[in-house]
């Protein structure tokens, strides 16, 4: 028994000092900045990722991401320039492309010294996030520079809202509330725990996993192709997206993160980038070409990716059809273009430097139209 007793008394202590060292040198205590409360968001980053497998290429490459302590990548705090910002979900982010070769940078580069862009994209963020963002990071955070224009760079992601309405929001997106009380934890662990990423981050060098790739698959949800887009791949007819579960939900979601959008950036245009989807090739609104390698398959097994993108896109319109006309944004059909194509991509869905070009150049003129500038 008095084994036992010491025993249970040396883990007390131990558990103790622990959690002592942990509230220290950890965030639990600590005031946090407003990118804080929205789960996925990523600052105070400074990351070199190796891509050399990602990217199947035969020489090594190494990216640089950075986020700032406000969770922005590329902010100039520069007041005297002006500031467009950028909101979307992977695409925007771009985690695998180095700060300099993000479509914001080569955009920047090529628009008037005066312009500062500003990317605020978070991996698998729906339009649901984006709102989110909008009312308590973004309005937080930027009320002190002269914001001309709000770019949301979005689609792909709001799949599962069409389809399924609110039972389709993430983990991430509705803001720790999922099913799974495992995953609530590590989120809270791996924002706040000094010593759970001190023992993740020892975890991952001693077993190469950063930056490594694992069947393919590398950090959250990114492919290597292994294979090309094929052509013509899997024709298909996109009908009106009215019947979906979600319909009713998402329009009036688009229809909100406008307005909200509007009621904290009063100052602001607001362009909305349907963006450009190289595994999906347009025809019209009502027509694409699946090009995935196992178009077939997934044609057989009922899958529809590129149908259902192109509903989003339809409800997108239709939402803002329905606005009055001084609330209605600017709309760029980026996704009728086809401008992305297999040397512009390392998966079927991002892209890598020479995307970021094309995707620039492509909304380059849009820009410079909207915020009339030569």
């Amino acid at each position: 028994m008095r084994l036992f007793n010491i025993i249970i008394i040396n883990i007390i202590l131990l558990l103790t000092i622990i959690i002592s060292i942990d509230l220290i040198m950890g965030q639990w205590l600590k005031s946090q900045p407003n990118v804080f409360k929205v789960p996925a968001a990523l600052w105070d980053k400074d990351i070199k990722y190796d891509v050399t497998e990602l990217y199947e290429s035969n020489k090594k490459i190494f990216t640089n991401y950075t986020r700032d302590g406000k969770g922005y990548r590329g902010l100039n705090d520069q007041t005297e320039k002006d500031q467009i910002l950028t909101i979307g979900g992977s695409t925007t982010d771009q985690k695998y492309v180095s700060d300099t070769d993000t479509w914001q940078s080569f955009m920047e580069k090529n628009l008037p010294n005066k312009f500062n862009i500003i990317n605020a994209g978070v991996e698998g963020q729906t339009t649901y996030g984006h709102l989110f963002s909008i009312k308590n990071w973004h309005s937080k955070d930027l009320t002190t520079f002269k914001i001309p224009l709000i770019i949301f760079y979005i689609g792909i992601n709001d799949t599962g809202l069409l389809n399924q309405g609110n039972q389709a929001l993430t983990e991430y997106d509705n803001l720790y509330e999922g099913k799974s009380l495992m995953r609530k934890i590590r989120i809270s662990l791996s924002r706040n725990s000094f010593l759970y990423a001190k023992i993740r981050n020892a975890k991952n060098r001693f077993f190469n996993l950063v930056g490594k790739i694992e069947n393919n698959i590398v950090w959250a949800g990114h492919y290597n192709k292994s294979e090309p887009i094929t052509n013509p791949g899997i024709y298909k007819d996109i009908t009106e997206p009215k019947k979906k579960l979600g319909y009713n939900f998402y329009t009036k979601l688009v229809q909100n993160l406008i307005l909200e959008t509007k009621k904290f950036f009063p100052n602001s245009k607001i362009l909305i980038i349907q963006q450009d989807i190289a595994v999906c090739k347009f025809e019209s609104e009502k027509s694409v070409w699946n090009l995935h390698p196992r178009a077939k398959k997934q044609h057989e097994d009922g899958q529809s990716y590129c149908v259902d993108v192109g509903k989003v896109f339809m409800a997108q319109n239709h939402a803002i059809s329905k606005m009055e006309p001084s609330n209605r944004p600017f709309v760029l059909k980026l996704y009728l273009q086809n401008i992305l194509d297999d040397e512009s991509i390392y998966d079927f869905i991002h892209h890598n430097k020479i995307g970021s070009q094309k995707i620039a150049n492509a909304l380059i003129p849009h820009v410079k139209k909207i915020l009339e500038i030569n």
